[in-house]
């Protein structure tokens, strides 16, 4: 057996749920990020409205949050490195959890 080689697998209904979790936080953020844009494009024309828009306006941070918190949930189970900021999976949830061997043996 090698470093680094699968050991077994387990399908994890708790991965999933964590898994299912990141992707719709990600696609909340998408979201967001893209009505943000587009109010500060129908507010740039005018500085006084800008000014208003910045005051006021909603922003990403609340979804920028629960992404990350989702994130960190799958982080546990292995699947992202830590300080991997981009990782979403493929808009499908995995719930395969594989465990590789951590040293050399035999």
């Amino acid at each position: 057996m090698k470093k680094g080689q699968t050991l077994f697998t387990i399908d994890s209904p708790d991965l999933l749920q964590a898994e299912s979790t990141l992707i719709a936080a990600a696609g909340v953020l998408e979201l967001t990020t893209r009505n943000l844009a587009r109010l500060r494009e129908l507010y740039n024309p005018s500085p006084y409205r800008s000014t208003i828009l910045n005051r006021r306006s909603p922003t990403s941070r609340p979804p920028k949050a629960i992404c990350g918190a989702a994130r960190d949930a799958v982080r546990i189970f292995g699947k992202i490195r830590r300080g991997n900021r981009s990782h979403c999976p493929a808009r499908a949830a995995d719930p395969t959890l594989v465990v590789a061997s951590p040293i050399d043996a035999g």
